[in-house]
């Protein structure tokens, strides 16, 4: 990565040393134990760095030096050392806090995805007591896993609006959380850093870092619905714009189409058409189309207005494959000559959001150890890989 301007001559030999200090981490999670010589190849540092950046892992409870390697043909002298990552270094727990479900994800600090957890939440509850049930959640969930070490960081995956500094505008689920600073009440529940991200935004980020558009730089992802509303990632970072209304079509008045929503007012019913549709009923097939029409014409204004590399099509009425049709199809005719834009399925389904925010958590507890060093992370490994 590119040095960015970090001032006086101190602060950019301390930009140096956390640059190789990353580089020699990120080294030893993708490659396993690795000796002195080992990562000066993987990583072109000379060997005395190697060996300062190694102790300072160690120092920092990030690697331990495990056995010693004994080369062929290797009759005396010191055998190398070899340092690999602390497997008790730590650990990071993804939140999805959604309407019927909680969604948890569990990661080390090699990016190894160790327990996925779905749990079943009752919506008439209120936000205070949702919140009651996550901490007790997270709490279960942290014991069980402390055989990893030290909890660093949670990231939280919400539904609404969200301010840069953590004020819910609107939620279309969480009602009472409008008008409140929603970062504040899970930092007044949780003693570690709490990273909060939209859903939506959680969930194009995972598809950009480990789903559907992995080689893009430019995504658009778009709850498929009649009333569009999209996760934006421009130049590999998920932009929500400053008032955070980046991708949020459903708040025009013009993308309102109360017969519809008195035809589907929730996605169970909408998925009951779409199944007499893919049965071969005419009338369900009709109606899946005007839908798709619709909503092909609001993604094209997405489509216009970013001109991603890629357009994600996410939600539970994107999996289907006659949806999935027609509203690609509708896109195509919204625009004029017929776009290019490849637009394709989300492969991350539901775990998208609860994904990106564990990704993003990742990150921030990343920022803490390396700075301005710290690299982004592509593709979680699964603990039984």
């Amino acid at each position: 990565m590119a040095s960015p301007d970090v001032g006086s001559k101190d602060d950019r030999l301390e930009f140096v040393r956390l640059e190789n200090l990353e580089r020699c981490f990120r080294s030893l999670r993708e490659d396993g134990a690795s000796t002195v010589a080992d990562l000066a190849v993987a990583t072109g540092l000379s060997r005395p760095t190697i060996t300062d950046r190694l102790q300072d892992l160690v120092v920092l409870g990030l690697a331990s030096e495990v056995e010693r390697v004994v080369r062929r043909g290797q009759s005396s002298g010191r055998p190398a050392s070899r340092f690999a990552l602390n497997p008790r270094a730590g650990f990071v727990i993804g939140v999805e806090l959604g309407k019927h479900q909680v969604r948890i994800l569990v990661a080390d600090m090699t990016s190894r995805v160790r327990m996925r957890y779905v749990f079943a939440s009752d919506h008439r509850q209120s936000v205070g007591e949702r919140m009651q049930s996550l901490v007790a959640l997270v709490a279960d969930i942290r014991a069980r896993h402390d055989d990893l070490g030290p909890l660093w960081g949670i990231g939280a995956a919400v539904p609404g609006s969200l301010s840069p500094d953590g004020l819910m505008t609107r939620s279309p689920i969480f009602a009472e959380w409008a008008g409140q600073n929603v970062a504040d009440v899970f930092a007044a529940a949780f003693d570690v850093p709490v990273t909060l991200q939209n859903d939506l935004n959680a969930a194009a980020l995972a598809e950009h870092r480990h789903g559907a558009a992995i080689d893009a730089s430019d995504v658009v992802l778009v709850l498929v619905w009649h009333q569009i509303t999209a996760g934006i990632v421009i130049d590999g970072v998920v932009h929500a714009g400053k008032r955070s209304l980046a991708g949020e079509i459903s708040q025009l008045k013009s993308s309102a189409h109360a017969e519809l929503l008195e035809r589907w007012p929730s996605m169970p019913e909408f998925l009951a058409t779409v199944a007499a549709a893919e049965s071969g009923d005419a009338h369900a097939h009709a109606e899946i189309e005007e839908f798709a029409h619709i909503a092909g014409e609001q993604i094209a204004t997405m489509l216009v207005a970013i001109d991603p590399d890629v357009v994600v099509l996410y939600g539970p009425a994107a999996a289907s494959e006659l949806v999935a049709g027609l509203v690609t199809d509708a896109v195509y005719a919204a625009v004029m000559p017929p776009a290019e834009t490849p637009v394709v399925r989300a492969q991350l389904g539901e775990d998208a959001a609860v994904t990106g925010v564990l990704i993003a958590a990742l990150e921030s507890v990343g920022r803490r150890f390396f700075g301005v060093a710290a690299e982004p992370i592509y593709r979680l490994a699964e603990a039984n890989a």
